[in-house]
């Protein structure tokens, strides 16, 4: 049976890739969230930053106050809800979450809309996820099945910084896929590729 990181970071580098099919894809501003039946299992995944709009959510690390989930990033929790209700419309019981980036955070986000709406989570799993809301969040998810995985230094799990009292939803695993060595830059080791290469590394024996 494949692990469901291997399967889980494999969607998340194809939610990259405009030449990837899936059963939806689904677009809010810059949310963007594909979703996949893998079986009788539904897999949403929410990609990472890749235009403007995405940078310009990254940067509202206000928090900003959900009467569901508490204290949550502004930027993350915007049009999330409006998602909500085309993911509901078309997945069954048994669902899954995954996201690289801000697209780890909405994952964490949705996530938990859906356990306060009284919905079943079978899992989230997450790469390089910076930290979504405060303990409410965290609460939430509490009895979901887990997975977060930071690989070497990458900066954006260690964010917000502002705010000290955003939480990630799990505890981080660590793993190591270092980049290239002529990438010196701040962002060397948040790639998703990266991240594909250290849970193959991990999990695929």
């Amino acid at each position: 049976m494949i692990k469901m990181p291997l399967i889980s970071v494999k969607l998340c580098q194809e939610s990259y890739d405009p030449t990837v099919t899936w059963d939806h894809v689904w677009t809010r501003d810059s949310v963007v969230v594909m979703h996949r039946k893998l079986g009788q299992d539904d897999h949403i995944v929410f990609r990472g930053s890749k235009s403007i709009e995405d940078w310009f959510r990254d940067f509202k690390g206000w928090p900003i106050w959900d009467k569901q989930l508490g204290w949550c990033h502004a930027g993350f929790l915007e049009d999330m809800r409006d998602v909500l209700t085309e993911i509901i419309a078309v997945v069954g019981p048994n669902v899954y979450f995954h996201g690289h980036s801000l697209g780890a955070a909405r994952a964490c986000i949705m996530a938990a809309l859906f356990v306060v709406n009284g919905r079943k989570v079978l899992g989230v799993y997450t790469f390089g996820c910076p930290r979504p809301g405060f303990a409410k969040l965290k609460r939430i998810l509490q009895e979901v099945t887990q997975g977060s995985w930071r690989n070497l230094n990458d900066p954006v799990p260690e964010v917000p910084v502002l705010f000290k009292l955003y939480l990630h939803t799990c505890e981080l695993t660590q793993i190591a896929a270092p980049p290239p060595s002529n990438d010196d830059s701040v962002l060397a080791d948040h790639h998703i590729n990266l991240y594909a290469a250290g849970i193959e590394k991990l999990y695929g024996t």
